[in-house]
């Protein structure tokens, strides 16, 4: 079969992939960001983008955008 439908960037580390919630331990409630967007056209992005590259790429194609937030502390 041919390569993945998903194009991944990097996360805030620089590096490919997901890192899970990590805040230090007793230092109180964090909260996480995910952003969800629509856009109008497949854009055929770049691996490797970072938040700001991705935001700039798709800023003329978004047409709806949804943001969940979550939290976790770590006791």
């Amino acid at each position: 079969m041919g390569g993945s439908k998903f194009t991944e960037g990097v996360n805030s580390t620089n590096q490919p992939g997901y890192t899970g919630p990590a805040p230090p331990p007793g230092h109180g409630l964090h909260h996480y960001y995910f952003w969800l967007y629509a856009l109008d056209a497949e854009l055929g992005l770049k691996p490797n983008m970072n938040r700001e590259q991705l935001l700039n790429a798709i800023a003329d194609h978004v047409i709806e955008q949804a943001r969940l937030v979550g939290v976790y502390e770590q006791k």
